[in-house]
């Protein structure tokens, strides 16, 4: 899936593939998809190649561009709870942008466009919606955190009681999900750092920044 967007007053005009769009929005691109973009972008052929996988690494860099100047990727994680395993839950979300080009691929996609039309209702930058869509992927990881907070008090009352397989196998599988979330966040923290001290934005609002690094 791709999604071409111009805006304009207050305006999403959706557009045919173009290199002239303001925003694109995929989820889930086709190997033929992912080709389309890097060509129309100039972006490196692998840029998109583990957007659906755990392999993915969470990390923000300049790269070059013929046609997004001065452009950077960030690779974070978002949390959807409707996925199955802690593997599929945590999945990459992939921003490249500069001032004036935003591409997104996260596999939330439907929750990113209307992110996107609330923002333009209220002149926000594109710089604007990066921070509307972090602040949205860590709100989502920490409720994620809290739920696994009230299944280890729920396990730690039934094994002060009795210990049974069941409650053994619960434990074991929690604990694996907290290594693999431990060991994200770790990585997604020092991205995000560097996010935050990187030059494109030294203009921003230090509200806004210091808003987002308190999530």
């Amino acid at each position: 899936m791709l999604e071409f967007y111009r805006i304009s007053a207050h305006h999403l005009t959706v557009l045919k593939p173009s290199a002239d769009a303001d925003v694109i929005l995929t989820a889930n691109p086709t190997i033929a998809e992912q080709e389309q973009l890097c060509r129309l972008f100039d972006l490196d052929p692998l840029t998109f190649a583990f957007c659906n996988s755990a392999e993915e690494v969470s990390r923000f860099h300049s790269i070059p561009s013929t046609v997004i100047e001065g452009a950077a990727v960030l690779v974070l994680y978002d949390f959807i709870n409707h996925y199955d395993t802690i593997e599929q839950q945590l999945t990459p979300a992939i921003i490249i942008f500069n001032q004036s080009c935003l591409i997104i691929c996260t596999n939330a996609i439907t929750v990113c466009r209307q992110l996107l039309i609330k923002a333009i209702n209220k002149d926000s930058t594109l710089l604007d919606i990066v921070f509307s869509c972090i602040n949205l992927w860590q709100d989502r990881l920490l409720k994620s955190l809290l739920s696994y907070k009230k299944q280890i008090d729920e396990l730690d009352t039934n094994a002060s009681q009795t210990v049974k397989n069941t409650e053994l196998r619960e434990m074991t599988d929690l604990t694996r999900k907290l290594v693999f979330f431990e060991h994200t966040m770790n990585d997604q923290s020092e991205t995000l750092t560097a996010f935050f001290d990187a030059p494109q934005l030294q203009s921003f609002s230090h509200k806004v920044i210091d808003n987002t690094q308190t999530r």
